[in-house]
């Protein structure tokens, strides 16, 4: 029995599907999101305006994010994450728990 190492001509392989470029994050995560963001800034203390100039962001990026307006790139999550001094993982929780000011 002889075994088939290449394709015939006639044969295509089947297509793969990529990810669509337009795909957008659900509404549940880019909430969650916007609630930890805003939950962890006013922990630290900051303005939009002083994260978003501290991240390097255009001024009203933070509340674009704040109001999941916006799909952000995971590169900016980490900018956030960096900015406010937590782990990316946090802003993406269920439920963020913060520590209590004494």
């Amino acid at each position: 029995m002889k075994m088939q190492t290449e394709l015939d001509s006639s044969e295509k392989p089947e297509a793969v599907e990529s990810p669509g470029t337009n795909r957008k994050p659900s509404l549940e995560i880019r909430c969650r999101l916007a609630d930890n963001l805003r939950r962890f800034r006013r922990h630290r203390g900051y303005t939009q305006q002083q994260l978003a100039k501290y991240c390097g962001f255009p001024k009203n990026y933070v509340s674009n994010v704040e109001q999941a307006a916006v799909n952000i790139t995971l590169a900016n999550l980490e900018q956030l994450a960096r900015g406010l001094r937590c782990g990316e993982d946090e802003l993406l929780r269920p439920q963020l728990l913060l520590p209590h000011s004494n």
